[in-house]
């Protein structure tokens, strides 16, 4: 059942939702209010210094999660039940900016946002990792790689998505990692993560969408004056036009179509 985009969660003065996180809800999404990459961390840093009582989740909105939003009832549930859901993609943060009047800032789990300074943390408090998703082999490579940068990351497993979720569950409850990243795309990110944490396991589990794919090709996979200009997501559909410009005109219509009513009634005139 498609839904409608409006912000479907109920506000209050103070910011919080009914699971009291500090959020904005912005066409179906309950982003987190993240000023900065530091402050985002602080948030991050926070659920991983907690007392372990129950597994804390962490996730990556895009201009797609509109549309899956929209239309898939368990994507929705799934978000309710993380703990931080941070704006990806300068698009929807540049949203957030001007609809909610909020200074969001872009939050992703790349190499050129958030990803470093949770490598930091974790390998200097000794924190376990693995690496869950990606075609059989791709976050072995992603390992690979992680380890020669991180010396002192404790790496604990890595495992492809190409499996029965009891298997995956299976083996990361065996391991007991402190941290787990999860790249298989959304909504399934979500809902692994979300049966993960069912299944007992009590560490912190992050979405990284195709970040293994991007570590294949080397830890910066974008040219440094495409990240200072904000330009990713030209660089990517330059890459991959096919898949990316059909995602950018077509799967993102209902976020485009969302933000133009909402200008429009925004400078609408008052009667």
């Amino acid at each position: 059942m498609q839904m409608p985009l409006s912000d479907d969660v109920v506000r209050n003065p103070s910011g919080m939702d009914a699971s009291g996180r500090d959020c904005i809800p912005l066409f179906g999404l309950p982003l987190s209010k993240a000023r900065s990459l530091q402050h985002a961390f602080s948030l991050v840093r926070d659920l991983l210094t907690a007392e372990p009582a129950h597994a804390r989740l962490v996730t990556f909105t895009n201009p797609y999660s509109v549309r899956v939003a929209s239309r898939d009832e368990t994507y929705r549930s799934n978000l309710e039940r993380m703990d931080l859901v941070f704006c990806d993609g300068i698009g929807l943060a540049l949203a957030a900016r001007y609809c909610e009047r909020f200074p969001m800032e872009r939050i992703s789990f790349d190499s050129t946002s958030l990803a470093p300074l949770l490598f930091d943390f974790a390998q200097t408090s000794k924190y376990s990792v693995a690496l869950v998703g990606g075609r059989p082999g791709v976050a072995k490579v992603a390992a690979d790689l992680l380890a020669g940068l991180y010396p002192g990351l404790s790496i604990r497993g890595v495992i492809d998505g190409y499996r029965p979720w009891n298997e995956l569950i299976d083996y990361i409850c065996r391991l007991r990692p402190q941290i787990v990243l999860c790249g298989m795309g959304a909504p399934r990110q979500e809902a692994f993560l979300v049966a993960l944490a069912d299944s007992g396991w009590k560490g912190v589990g992050f979405t990284c969408g195709g970040y293994f794919d991007h570590l294949g090709e080397g830890f910066h996979y974008y040219p440094k004056l495409i990240d200072k200009f904000n330009l990713r997501w030209f660089y990517r559909i330059a890459r991959e036009p096919r898949r990316l410009g059909y995602r950018n005109v077509i799967e993102y219509g209902p976020f485009w179509a969302a933000l133009a009513e909402r200008l429009l009634h925004w400078r609408a005139p008052k009667e």
